[in-house]
């Protein structure tokens, strides 16, 4: 008796991956997985928001070592950040949240992401903004600024901006 196998190449579809999506609505949208507070602005001018301690641990290494160590924000579950703006912080969360590549529209914006993300530690983000600053922003009249800030924040592209100017 012999035994015979057919070939079938597989015709089911399959769904495109949706884990990012999951796992930001669910975090979103429920309230028991939001347990971090973060009161984020200017003393006179914060906002609390509420996010997610495992996503931030998981993405930034800063936010990682602030609770897993015995610091005040593992004990309260709060976190102050005074020096970046409410609008700069949601930026960095969202990326933290989705991966998402940010849609930046002015240099100013930029390098202050790239300064949160050195700052956090979120080095996918700071190469995906120096890759924009680099593509959308370098110009003759701001070389000598850039390079600047490129040497400050130790980005890559300050070596492309050395070669091309």
């Amino acid at each position: 008796m012999s035994i015979e196998f057919l070939e079938v190449t597989p015709k089911i579809p399959s769904p495109k991956c949706s884990i990012i999506n999951d796992i930001q609505s669910v975090i979103e949208g429920n309230d028991e997985f939001q347990n971090v507070t973060l009161l984020v602005g200017p003393r006179d001018s914060r906002e609390e928001i509420k996010a997610n301690k495992m996503m931030l641990m998981a993405r930034s290494p800063v936010f990682a070592v602030m609770f897993q160590s015995e610091m005040v924000e593992k004990a309260t579950s709060t976190v102050e950040i005074t020096d970046i703006s409410t609008n700069e912080f949601k930026i960095l969360l969202k990326f933290i949240y989705t991966d998402d590549k940010p849609d930046l529209n002015d240099l100013k914006t930029i390098e202050d992401v790239i300064i949160d993300a050195d700052k956090y530690q979120i080095i996918r983000l700071k190469n995906l903004c120096e890759n924009q600053l680099l593509t959308n922003y370098l110009s003759i009249e701001n070389a000598g600024h850039l390079l600047a800030f490129a040497d400050q924040y130790d980005l890559k592209f300050k070596n492309y901006v050395i070669e091309r100017f």
